[in-house]
């Protein structure tokens, strides 16, 4: 049988973005397996997550304690505190952020569901804060968070336009950033959920 040459791809071929009804086939058909990395779901992509580090974990388990507890103060019992779970922004895209301060739903939150929106960063600081900040800014997400764990600090942004945010405001050691959704509550001091200087970032887990 003779050999028959193929035409190179071109340029217009289109590559299939995954829906989020596509992505939940693929894990009740079990293609993601306890062994597998954990992946998120973003603009039809399924990304990677990088692995968890020790103070990563020690940071998630912070804020968890710190927002709800402010949540218990306020008597919200309509908010609950979300950790490692996901969050719909659109019908592509499901990513799972370390920390979600959510309505009390019984289903994936959409993004009116959402008032805050917090992501951890060592090694993924500039995807969180590049890529996935303007989506969550195109979803509607009204406040997100981006531990800065390098940098010792947590950068705020409040006020989605387009596919950004209008307002950015740095908080670090020795100062405390407010959550807009607890206007009543205590500000969150940033040296009670970022760890101790020198703390060892060895890898732990998958994040």
């Amino acid at each position: 049988m003779p050999v028959v040459a193929l035409p190179p791809l071109t340029t217009e071929a289109v590559l299939h973005r995954l829906s989020t009804a596509d992505y939940h086939k693929m894990a009740e058909a079990g293609l993601f397996t306890p062994d597998s990395p954990r992946v998120e779901l973003l603009n039809g992509q399924l990304i990677t997550m990088s692995p968890v580090g020790n103070r990563h974990f020690y940071c998630v388990n912070e804020l968890n304690w710190a927002i709800s507890e402010r949540v218990v103060q306020s008597g919200r019992r309509d908010l609950r505190v979300s950790v490692q779970n996901p969050i719909r922004l659109d019908d592509h895209s499901e990513p799972e952020p370390d920390v979600v301060l959510m309505d009390l739903v019984d289903h994936v939150p959409a993004p009116h569901e959402v008032h805050l929106v917090v992501e951890v960063s060592d090694s993924t600081l500039r995807y969180d804060q590049q890529i996935k900040r303007r989506h969550y800014a195109a979803a509607g997400i009204i406040e997100y968070w981006l531990v800065d764990l390098e940098g010792h600090a947590i950068w705020a942004y409040t006020d989605p336009a387009g596919d950004d945010y209008r307002q950015h405001q740095t908080y670090g050691d020795g100062e405390a950033i407010p959550l807009r959704a607890l206007a009543d509550a205590p500000p969150l001091p940033v040296t009670d959920v970022l760890p101790p200087p020198g703390s060892t970032p060895r890898s732990t887990a998958s994040e």
